[in-house]
């Protein structure tokens, strides 16, 4: 019996750590800490995208919003740098979104991280702007901005932008010179979840010597009626 309930506790701190939605396609794996190398640190969240198994980091401006970067419009370079200079939950290794080389300018194709989030994760309708399409998940993203961000792939003395929604120019390509800017979002390849709450394991772990101790005591006390 006592094994049974101690394989029954076991089983739900793996829940707790491991279980998500069995159907949602971004999820908010929550709040971690983060350090965007200029001496700013903060929490923000992380949404973990299952259908392309990236992490993003849930904010649509996020060099203004921790004032890396005034306005959040940037140079390609300094984009690259921005992201790649990101520490969040203790992880380097972020980066600009990516598309196809040589991809069709303008043209409604669906291909890169950027244009699945907008066209399959945040309903977004081609030549329209990301914020009227009214899909709930676009609150995982505050800040996102009607407009061109940066891809971080090149071609030749440019670099191609995904559009957010600007003058009708939802869901398209562009090719920019790397000396314009644009906005940027970073993400990251595969899946950044956090741990259960240090509480909640601990409670867990309380609860896991409490039975320990009683199965003792009782086995102490059946041992000395035995010898009485």
């Amino acid at each position: 019996k006592m094994k049974r309930i101690l394989f029954l506790l076991l089983a739900v701190i793996a829940v707790l750590c491991f279980s998500r939605p069995a159907v949602a396609t971004l999820i908010d794996n929550g709040s971690f800490a983060y350090d965007d190398g200029a001496n700013h640190t903060g929490f923000v969240n992380l949404i973990y995208d299952e259908d392309l198994d990236i992490t993003w980091v849930g904010h649509g401006n996020f060099a203004d919003e921790t004032g890396f970067d005034n306005g959040g419009v940037m140079l390609w370079n300094d984009a690259v740098s921005w992201a790649s200079g990101l520490t969040i939950g203790g992880l380097g290794g972020w980066r600009l979104p990516t598309t196809t080389f040589g991809i069709t300018i303008g043209a409604n194709i669906n291909e890169g991280e950027m244009a699945h989030l907008f066209n399959d994760e945040l309903g977004g309708t081609y030549t329209q702007n990301i914020s009227t399409s009214g899909d709930p998940d676009l609150s995982l993203f505050p800040g996102l901005i009607n407009h061109a961000y940066f891809t971080g792939i090149e071609n030749g003395g440019g670099a191609y932008t995904f559009s957010f929604g600007a003058n009708a120019s939802g869901g398209k390509h562009d090719l920019v010179t790397k000396n314009s800017g644009w906005y940027a979002l970073a993400v990251h390849d595969g899946e950044i979840s956090a741990v259960p709450e240090p509480t909640t394991v601990a409670l867990l772990g309380i609860g896991l010597v409490g039975l320990a101790g009683a199965e003792v005591r009782r086995r102490r006390k059946k041992r000395a009626v035995g010898k009485s």
